[in-house]
Order: C-alpha cells, then structure tokens, then sequence
C-alpha cells in the first residue's frame, strides 16, 4: 500500500497535470481565436486594397473612350474577365502547394504584387495597357489572398456553425473595407488624380504586407499537412479540378451548384454594373457614387454581424437562407424596375440580409464545407476547387452583366435595368428553387471517420488542445483529435 505521503504527493501531482493540461488549453484557444480575428482583419484590409481604386477605374476609362460608356463597359468586363481567368489558371495549383507548405505565404501574394504595380500604373494612368495590368494582375494575387487562401486557413481554425458564422463575419468586415476603400481613394481622386489612388494603394498594400509577415502564425502545421512530391515538384493540377465538386457525392453536387448561383450576386460580379449604372443612367457624381459604395460596404458590415449574431440564430440555417435569398431578389428587381435614386437606396437596404453572396453562408460554411471533408478534400484542394470555380463565374458574371447593360443600353427604348433582373433570377430565385429540394443527407453531412491523434501533436492533445471549446484535458484531445482528421 501507498503511504499517505505518497497518495498526497500524486494527487497534488494529478493537479498539477490537470492545471498545466487546463493552461495550455486556454492558451490553444486564445491563440486560435486570436488567429481567426487576425484572418478577419486580413480580409478587411485585402478588400480596402481592391476597392481604393473603384472609382478611379471607370473614370479613366470614361476620358480614353471619351464618354462611351457601351465601349467602357465592354473593356471592364474584359479586365475583369482576365482577372478570374487568371485565378481560375493558378487556383488549383495554389490550393495544392498550400495543403503542403502552409497557407501564409499565399496570404501575403495579394499585398506584395498591389505594393509593387502602383507605382508603375501611377508613371501611365491613362494607358489601357496598365489598366489591363492593374486589373489582371493586381487585383488576380489579390484574389488568391482573398476568399481562398483565408477561407482555407479558416477551415484550419474551426469547422460546422461555428464556422458558417465566421463565414458571415468575413463577410462583415470585408464590408468595413468596401467603406474605407472608396472613402480613401475617392478623397484622393478628388485632390491629385488616378495615379496618386494607385500610388496610395501600393502604400497601404505594402504596410499591410509588413504586418501580416510580423504578426501572423501559419495555421496548417507540420504535422498537418499533405506530403510533397519527390524532389519538391510543384504539383501541377488542372485548371478543371473543380470537377472534383460535382463527382463525390450528390450532396457535394447539389451544395456546389448552389454557391455557384450565389456567386453572381457577389459585388466582385457586380461591380462594374453598379459603378456604371449610377454613373450613366442615375447621373451620379463622385461623391453621390462614394457615398453609395460605402453605404455598400456598411450593409456588408451590418449584414454579417446581423446574420451571425441574430439572424442565423433564430431562423436557423436554412430559414436564414430563404429569407434573405428572398428578399435580396426583390432588392435586385427594385433597381431593375425603378429607374431613380431613391429606389437604388431602398433596394440596398432590401439586400442588407443577403448582400454580397451572404445569403448561402450557411449552405456554404456548415454543409458544403462538411460535405468536402466527408469526401476526403484537403482544405487547400477543397478551398482552391472552390475558388476556381468561382473565378470561372467571375469571368461569365461580369462579361454577362454588362453585356446586356450594353445591348439594352443600345437597344432604342430597352431597358438596361434588365441586367439587375438577370441577378435576381440566376443569383436568387434559382438557388432558392434548388434549396426546395434538399434531402436529409444534404442537410447532415457526416463526419470523416475518427484515428488516433499523431505523434507529433500529443503534447498538444495531452495538454488539452481544445479546439472549439476549453473543455478540459480529455475534450480537448477528441478535438483535436478530430480536427488533425479533417485536415
């Protein structure tokens, strides 16, 4: 038998295991949640970035085309065509060395490439050529470290609801940078011209490149991650490995066919329509078309925060989505139909729910997200599959949109508005009348199955890793445990 001594000593021992094992847990969390913060803030400052330029853009091209809004209109959606293009080449390949390498220096892509072009478009601000640049190339490394590369490395931090909420809160502070962006670079269109908004966006682009380089830690970890090829070769995939999406599964299918439709309600689709159409048909000036840009950009802030925060709570996840597919189609029908100013601010304020592709963040972060893993993608691969299908849809929306603004816009008594009424039908009510149908098994993806936690990380486990909650030693090492198996 054990002296009372020595049963003394291992209980104090025992807690002093169980104090450390609670410490490093609550340490664990509080470095995720300060990981997920900090991807938010990425996404903010990345959309600051894209929108500083928003209204410089269209009126350059306004003077070389000397007012001919149907010949600008067909060489923006072209640059916006070459931007996806460009994402849709890389994407999959992006995704690929990423599950291998880690996801931050894909993170830091988009505000090297920005810091570096604005002072070459600021030496030619009127040459097509350089906005074709700018456009292509810029705001294309600036997607890679948009939605794909964060979304992967925010898969990496959280999973189900929890992260179809965080989906939303991108969403919200990507918002925050629709409202700095224009406010910044409007005010500096206003004083110097288009070449000194480019030189300012390559500033804030290369400050924002020195603080994510400082202060933010690589979400995939060693052990995480997928083996590389033999010799380190880069491995090539086919800009068509989207296929993947729609042949693992009929859940996985239909989920992705969904955020497909979505996508053409994304202001990335939109936004050429929406600076043009206040320019040439409401007759906007500058600051009116900031103005409604960055009330944009505030409806994405509230939106997100809305949804996340009451919305998706006590509607649930597919009532939220309904209603605000719903609404957001009667916002896009209102700037079709109305013709006049007050009716684009009270279809904006139909879109706030839903605005910006928000409506499927539930179809997208806690289904479709749980329907990849249950299929075997790695978070990179899935994410970059994901991506190129978007940038996919980013070449037909914008080319889509502001061709039938074109031909209407020519057309002797057509409607130009019909451009907003096609976002309503592809973007709203067909996703709605494809959610109709959802099965069970659509709604409840399943888990891959559990394994045993690996080697490296049973420090980690043993400390109580808590992944999404600081439930102790034992909680914190399912998990975890769980958590390394998705990735």
């Amino acid at each position: 038998m054990k002296s009372p001594t020595a049963e003394a000593a291992a209980v104090a021992r025992s807690e002093q295991e169980e104090e450390a094992a609670a410490a490093a847990a609550a340490a664990a969390e509080a470095r995720r949640q300060k990981q997920i913060k900090m991807l938010l803030h990425h996404i903010l400052f990345n959309v600051t970035t894209l929108c500083i330029p928003i209204q410089a853009g269209p009126s350059v091209l306004a003077e070389i085309y000397n007012g001919d809004f149907v010949a600008a209109a067909k060489f923006i959606g072209m640059c916006s065509a070459s931007d996806a293009a460009f994402q849709f080449l890389m994407g999959p390949t992006i995704g690929a060395i990423s599950d291998q390498t880690g996801r931050k220096q894909f993170l830091l892509a988009g505000p090297a490439a920005c810091a570096l072009l604005g002072p070459l478009y600021a030496l030619a601000p009127y040459s097509l050529a350089n906005v074709w640049l700018q456009r292509a190339i810029g705001n294309g490394c600036n997607g890679v470290s948009g939605s794909g590369a964060t979304s992967a490395a925010l898969a990496d931090l959280c999973s189900g609801m929890e992260l179809a909420k965080n989906s939303a809160a991108m969403g919200a502070y990507a918002g925050l940078g629709v409202i700095l962006g224009p406010i910044l670079g409007g005010v500096i269109l206003a004083r110097f011209g288009p070449g000194a908004v480019y030189l300012l966006r390559a500033a804030f682009s290369a400050w924002h490149y020195r603080w994510l380089q400082r202060n933010f830690d690589e979400t995939l970890e060693p052990e995480q991650r997928r083996p590389q090829l033999p010799g380190g070769a880069t491995p090539w995939q086919n800009p068509l490995s989207f296929v993947k999406l729609f042949t693992n599964g009929a859940s996985l299918a239909k989920l992705t066919l969904f955020n497909s439709l979505n996508i053409f309600t994304e202001g990335k689709n939109l936004n050429d329509l929406n600076q043009l159409w206040m320019k040439a048909n409401l007759g906007m000036s500058v600051g009116e078309t900031a103005a409604w840009t960055v009330a944009y950009g505030a409806s994405m802030f509230a939106g997100g925060m809305l949804t996340k925060n009451y919305l998706m709570p006590r509607l649930g996840g597919m009532g939220y989505t309904r209603f605000a597919f719903g609404l957001s189609g009667a916002g896009f029908g209102t700037f079709g139909t109305f013709h006049s100013r007050l009716a684009y601010w009270l279809g904006l304020l139909m879109l706030l729910p839903g605005i910006n592709g928000a409506a499927g963040s539930y179809c997208k972060g806690a289904l479709w997200t749980g329907h990849a893993k249950a299929a075997g993608l790695g978070l990179g691969e899935m994410a970059a599959a994901n991506a190129n299908l978007r940038s996919l849809l980013y070449i037909v929306g914008p080319v889509l949109y502001t061709r039938v603004y074109a031909h209407f816009t020519a057309r002797k008594g057509g409607n130009a508005g019909a451009a907003y009424y096609v976002a309503a039908l592809v973007g709203c009510a067909a996703p709605l009348l494809l959610q109709a149908g959802f099965t069970h098994e659509d709604l409840n993806p399943q888990q891959p199955p559990a394994a045993a936690a690996p080697k490296k990380g049973a420090a980690a486990v043993e400390a109580g890793a808590a992944v999404g909650d600081q439930g102790g030693a034992e909680k914190g090492a399912a998990v975890a445990s769980n958590k390394k198996d998705e990735l």
